[in-house]
């Protein structure tokens, strides 16, 4: 038999949130941070990088992006940061 998981107290959810908050905006950082020319090259293009500057991959789309992070799972064992080159936002919702 299973034992239940403990339920995460409110400070448990406030402080992940607060990490993931962190988290993004570092992300947002270094992809804020990537050379002029790259950028210049790859506007609009959708990446995943790591924490530490890394560029997984790149993608013409979001769906793209997925797939080669997908076909890449078994390799990847650090979390990475999802963003669209030359946008605040990594997709609108309309």
């Amino acid at each position: 038999m299973q034992r239940p998981k403990p339920k995460e107290s409110k400070s448990d959810l406030k402080e992940s949130a607060l990490d993931l908050e962190s988290k993004v905006k570092l992300g947002q950082k270094i992809n804020d941070n990537l050379p002029d020319k790259f950028k210049r090259e790859n506007k609009g293009k959708f990446i995943a990088i790591t924490f530490d500057g890394h560029l997984l991959a790149l993608g013409e789309t979001l769906e793209s992006l997925n797939q080669r992070l997908a076909s890449m799972s078994a390799e990847l064992h650090e979390n990475y940061y999802i963003g669209r080159i030359g946008f605040t936002s990594t997709a609108e919702i309309g």
